[in-house]
């Protein structure tokens, strides 16, 4: 095809934005949609409908000006175009260029659609995987608080950006902050920006509804999205490149009342694949976990809700044991990381390939450690449980509130007492507590009230209760909120013949609780306690993760 064409200079280009539609453009569109009833031609209106503007290249931005005319939709040869004038010369001249490779239908628009339509020649997406963010200094600890307030003008400064160039400014600000995940949520007034700083949502920005249409556009062609699905959830990942390594990104979109809010979750594998010692666990608690992991065969359970460090310390124990005299390998949703010697396969329900199915196939691969990503049915809990009783080490991860609760679990999963009691090995329940600013943190005089709390716990006498306690009150570079960074606090079930006994017998968790304890377990309570008397964390931020044991 060969757009060579005249371009009339009489053509002006139109331009209108969806925030400032009135009710006369509804009565324009009502008038265009009768024309195209009367002339027995299909009706769109590009103001409300999402599209991908990368199809814009089909037809060159002077040919379109020109001839008043924008393709919006593809599906292998069929394509879709969007006319003012059903009788333009020039129009019928470049869809007859077109139908030499494709099959067009012609729909009627408004004046004022088709000029939306073309400002996407200026916002054609790019996406670029050797670009990398910029001016982002791992290495030193930042003015939490200035860049916080300096997020707030974001919008202003992305304004009239391309929208690769607007995300990739988004990044680097997720970066500098070492966000968990960012989320961008229709409001009634625009699209709040929020950022999960230590586990804790902060406010960032507020984008309008025009830049989030743009950067949703942007995000929805990274992650490989479909751009006119904005009434039902979708999930898709992309990554970008951070100083020397690649940053996965896993993205959610769900719809809501005042539109797709989109939910991007930053996987960095510097972080996420931490060494056993630095996970913050106390001496006793590594100790036992390193105990454990070291087993010759069994299942090794890692539980708490989400966002609780469950996949990080999973990966730390596989980094730990991994070597060329074993053969590790995993069944995750999704792969979250890559460990270097590693077989990882992320599962593909909609292909059949689930849980159940992969396990059983890579049984047969002979594998000597291996990773369950969850455990959700009976199904998979059985078949993962008869791995572990064949003599293969299998970590894997439930959704519980505690040690404790993960068997009564299985049980009612329908997992027989007399196969899991054999092949349970060890339960290591946890929850990130956030650390105290060093910065800012000073000693204060202990209270009556906060002395009775350190008391709850069964492990702290009277004599190991200290007259003074660590706070931090905030400053610049915490943010102000006096605390900064995370550690995890775990409590570890080591399976014993006491313990057995409970499964046989089908106690309650607090009763199997109460076992563990007399065979000297430390609750995630106990541990939590420890980390106060020693000011890496305070009791306001311990009552708020976790209740007396």
């Amino acid at each position: 095809m060969d757009f060579q064409m005249p371009i009339s200079s009489g053509n002006k280009k139109k331009s209108i934005h969806l925030g400032l539609l009135n009710i006369n453009q509804d009565f324009k569109e009502k008038e265009v949609a009768a024309r195209a009833k009367d002339q027995e031609m299909p009706y769109i209106n590009l103001l409300k409908t999402p599209f991908n503007p990368d199809i814009l290249s089909l037809v060159p931005k002077e040919v379109s000006l020109a001839a008043e005319i924008v393709p919006f939709y593809i599906l292998g040869k069929k394509i879709r175009v969007a006319v003012t004038d059903s009788e333009n010369i020039r129009m019928l001249e470049v869809v007859d260029l077109l139908r030499e490779k494709y099959t067009v239908t012609i729909n009627l628009c408004s004046e004022e659609s088709l000029a939306f339509a073309q400002e996407g020649y200026e916002k054609q997406f790019y996406h670029e995987e050797e670009s990398i963010v910029a001016n982002v200094d791992e290495e030193k600890d930042i003015d939490r608080e200035k860049i916080l307030k300096d997020a707030e003008g974001l919008p202003e400064r992305i304004s009239g950006q391309k929208s690769d160039a607007a995300l990739n400014q988004i990044h680097e600000l997720v970066m500098t902050l070492s966000l968990s995940d960012l989320h961008l949520e229709p409001q009634e007034d625009g699209v709040r920006a929020r950022g999960r700083i230590d586990g804790v949502l902060r406010p960032l920005f507020l984008l309008s509804n025009e830049q989030m249409r743009d950067i949703g556009r942007q995000i929805k062609h990274d992650s490989g999205l479909k751009y006119n699905l904005v009434d039902i959830p979708q999930d898709g990942k992309y990554s970008f490149l951070l100083n020397d390594r690649s940053i996965d990104v896993r993205v959610s979109s769900f719809p809501t009342t005042f539109g797709e809010t989109i939910v991007l979750r930053f996987l960095d594998a510097k972080k996420g694949i931490v060494p056993l010692e630095k996970l913050g666990l106390s001496p006793h608690a590594q100790e036992i976990f390193e105990r454990g992991i070291a087993t010759k065969g069994g299942l090794i359970l890692v539980t708490g809700p989400t966002g609780s460090g469950k996949t990080t310390t999973l990966y730390s124990a596989l980094d730990t044991l991994n070597s060329t005299e074993k053969k590790i390998a995993t069944l995750e949703n999704p792969v979250e990381f890559r460990l270097k010697g590693v077989l990882q396969s992320g599962i593909k329900k909609e292909k059949g390939f689930d849980f159940p199915t992969g396990l059983r196939s890579l049984l047969r691969q002979d594998p000597d450690i291996i990773l369950i990503g969850e455990i959700r049915d009976k199904e998979t809990a059985e078949t993962t449980v008869q791995a572990a009783l064949t003599g293969h080490v299998v970590f894997s991860t439930l959704h519980t509130n505690s040690a404790a609760d993960a068997i009564p679990r299985l049980l009612n999963m329908g997992v027989q007492p007399f196969i899991l009691a054999p092949a349970l090995r060890m339960i290591l329940a946890q929850r990130l507590l956030r650390k105290i600013c060093s910065h800012c943190k000073t000693e204060k005089e202990i209270t009556n009230r906060e002395k009775e709390i350190l008391l709850t716990s069964e492990t702290a006498e009277q004599e190991d209760i200290p007259k003074t306690l660590w706070k931090s009150h905030g400053c610049k570079v915490c943010g102000q909120t006096g605390y900064k960074g995370q550690m995890a606090i775990v409590e570890i079930l080591e399976m014993n013949d006491t313990l057995g006994e409970c499964i046989f017998q089908g106690s309650s968790s607090r009763e199997i609780l109460q076992k563990a304890k007399k065979e000297g377990m430390l609750t995630m309570w106990d541990e939590g306690v420890k980390k106060v008397i020693l000011g890496e964390t305070d009791i306001e931020e311990l009552e708020r993760k976790l209740e007396v044991s």
